[in-house]
């Protein structure tokens, strides 16, 4: 093997498998940030989560897509926007508080004339949201039509 040209040498590398280097199970310090176990198990560690998709639409005005239940917290994982008029237009996913103050924007879309605008968004870290904060799709003009992904626990 020494004498065959165009061959690698790459003795010391060690494979980037999760069973070797990457810590697999969350929760136990091996990462350097704090990490939330993921939405895909319904009970973790004697939690109780509730998967939800929702989706609404809003034409020239807001529309709540969920209001997270009081006493829970809503883990949002997943945000999709698309957006149409025949102008130019906007739309957004917004999460607005208890006193219906808008506090922050999950997604923001634009679109041209008869062009849609469509964004996904998936956040690695999900965006925290508390117990009786609305999360709302909003439109300038066109039409909106908004899903969110995640778990309430």
């Amino acid at each position: 093997m020494a004498g065959e040209p165009n061959l690698l040498n790459v003795r010391g590398i060690i494979p980037a498998n999760p069973e070797q280097n990457i810590p697999i199970k969350p929760g136990t310090g091996a990462y350097p940030f704090p990490v939330e176990p993921g939405a895909w198990a319904a009970v973790h560690l004697g939690v109780t989560r509730t998967q939800i998709m929702k989706d609404a639409s809003a034409s020239a005005a807001s529309v709540v897509i969920r209001t997270v239940t009081a006493g829970k917290t809503f883990y949002l994982t997943t945000a999709t926007l698309s957006v149409y008029h025949t102008a130019n237009a906007y739309g957004s996913i917004i999460i607005r508080n208890v006193a219906d103050v808008y506090v922050g924007p999950v997604a923001f879309c634009y679109c041209s004339p008869s062009i849609a605008g469509i964004c996904t968004l998936t956040y690695p870290m999900p965006i925290v949201i508390a117990a009786g904060f609305d999360i709302v799709v909003t439109n300038n003009l066109g039409t909106s039509i908004a899903t969110i992904s995640g778990w309430e626990q």
